[in-house]
């Protein structure tokens, strides 16, 4: 699970963390430009962190590295566990069907390795925010239990956004690009 995890989490975040400081470097206007805030080093660190962890593509393909072995139906148990106790039922079916999607998406194209390096950035993508939102749904079940729902709203806008992100490459143009 960790195997899969790690380049995941590194995948995510570091795109996340470029748009998530654009945004409020944008958030200070003007301010936000001025390198006495400190604010612009954020951004440069933001820039970075996607390179120095391993670039998107890199990282996607280290995800199918660890997908060659049964880590996929390892996130399906985990999420599976980290979904217990939650109330929000269209939640966890949008993160179930995302993630028997995935493993269609994987059968379809495993044979084909460049169709499957191709796509390996949306099924990267998509197993993240599957992984993501089900950690969330954990948050939301034990946050509601405390009289807190903010968590749960959090979900149901984060599932509403979408989770699948996987590409049905076209193959006449991955060839020749790949060629």
């Amino acid at each position: 699970m960790l195997r899969l995890l790690t380049p995941l989490a590194k995948l995510w975040t570091g795109k996340l963390a470029v748009k998530i400081c654009s945004e409020t470097l944008e958030c200070f206007g003007g301010a936000g430009y001025i390198e006495d805030t400190g604010l612009p080093q954020l951004l440069r660190d933001a820039q970075v962190y996607a390179i120095w962890e391993g670039t998107t593509n890199v990282l996607s393909l280290d995800s199918l590295r660890a997908l060659a072995g049964d880590s996929l139906g390892a996130l399906r148990t985990v999420s599976t566990g980290w979904l217990e106790g939650n109330d929000d039922m269209h939640a966890a079916s949008t993160i179930r069907q995302t993630l028997d999607a995935a493993a269609r998406w994987l059968d379809q194209h495993g044979n084909q390795r460049g169709q499957l390096e191709a796509g390996a950035r949306g099924l990267a993508f998509t197993l993240a925010r599957c992984a993501a939102a089900a950690l969330l749904a954990r948050q939301a079940t034990w946050s509601t239990q405390h009289d807190d729902r903010r968590p749960a709203a959090a979900l149901q806008r984060f599932v509403r956004r979408g989770l699948d992100r996987l590409v049905a490459p076209d193959a006449d143009n991955t060839t020749l690009l790949l060629g």
